[in-house]
This record gives structure tokens, sequence and C-alpha cells, in this order.
């Protein structure tokens, strides 16, 4: 490893992505050469990682939405996609996902309040999700479970799994335990320790 090197990792949910007309598929391997955009948004996240006089009242849901329109308009410059397939209910479908994605720490997240917020019932807001691969409980469970392994990878923290449930939403450390290896195959505390070992040795 070249020493004084730092590796930032985004996590973008694909879903989004997607609906915005970007091919996630195609874009496996792909890399960029330097960019006004690059630039711009390595620019956004030097800001976050060292705050500023101004930036320190800047609210996550805001910079979790202003990161993702920026990578959008990354992804689209390299594999520019018309949707001709695009649907009315595609945009109610992002706004749901959008807010599902925003709020999945919220405890109290859940089909009513998903309804409330984007003012449609119950019955359209399982129809968006009925030819999809995964359902909106799943989605839910999924989305808290990479909140959690954005923890585990946070070697600055030592929260207990039941305090990491807590955070991102689950009931309890065994709502997470499941649904984290439904989605990794292994639970949080062998993820842990995976990424310990990672850190300590320098690789997977």
């Amino acid at each position: 490893m070249l020493e004084d090197t730092e590796i930032v990792q985004i996590y973008l949910p694909s879903e989004l992505l997607e609906l915005r007309g970007v091919p996630v598929a195609r874009l496996a391997g792909f890399q960029w050469r330097s960019s006004p955009l690059i630039d711009t948004i390595i620019s956004f996240l030097t800001r976050l990682t060292a705050p500023s006089p101004g930036t320190e009242n800047i609210g996550g849901a805001g910079v979790e939405r202003s990161l993702l329109e920026l990578a959008c308009a990354l992804l689209a410059t390299a594999a520019p996609s018309a949707r001709p397939d695009f649907r009315p209910d595609d945009a109610m479908l992002r706004r749901a996902l959008e807010h599902i994605h925003l709020h999945a720490t919220d405890p109290g997240l859940s089909p009513d309040s998903i309804c409330a917020a984007l003012h449609i019932s119950r019955r359209h807001l399982y129809d968006l999700f009925e030819h999809r691969d995964i359902t909106l409980s799943q989605l839910i469970r999924s989305t808290r479970a990479d909140a959690a392994k954005r923890l585990l990878l946070d070697p600055s923290q030592s929260y207990s799994v039941p305090e990491i449930a807590a955070r991102v939403g689950f009931a309890g450390g065994d709502q997470l335990s499941r649904a984290f290896k439904a989605k990794y195959g292994m639970t949080p505390v062998a993820y842990r320790a995976q990424v310990r070992d990672v850190q300590r040795h320098g690789h997977w």
C-alpha cells in the first residue's frame, strides 16, 4: 500500500441512479479521467471531511441529496441514457426511494409515514413496488443494513450490535443481525472482525 494514501468510498443507492436514467450495470469497472464534475465532487467531499466555518450546520439529508445529484450528473456523462420506457409512476417511485434512503434510520419509518410524506394511499405505494425485485419492507431492512455497515466500517466507532441497531432504525440487535446476514452473508459481529483484520493488515 502507498503511504499517506487516502481512499474515500461513496455508497450510492443503485435504485435511485437507475430511476435517473443511469445504466448502473454498464458502469462496472469504469474509470474516469479528471473532469470539472470530478473536481467538484472532490471539493465537496473535502469540505465535508474538513469542515470550515459556516458548514457545521449543513443537514445530513441535504448533503446526501446534493452528493447524489452530483454523482448522477457524473455517471450520466459516462454512459448517457435516455429512458424511453419512463412512466409517470417512475417519478413517484423515485420520490419513495429517496424518502426511504433519507429516513431509513428513523425507527418511525413505515408504509404509513411514507404515504403521508408522499400524499399517496397505501395501495398506490405497494403498487409502486409490485414489479420490482424487492418488496418495500425488504428495501427498508436492506437500507438500514447498509447504514449499519457504514458504522461497522468506521474505525473510530465501537458501538455494540444493539447500539448500532438502535442508531439505524431496527427494534433490536436480532433484527439487525438477520437483515445484515441476509444481505451480506455474515453477522455484524463477523463483519466487524473482518474489517478490523483488514485495517490491521492492509488488505482483504
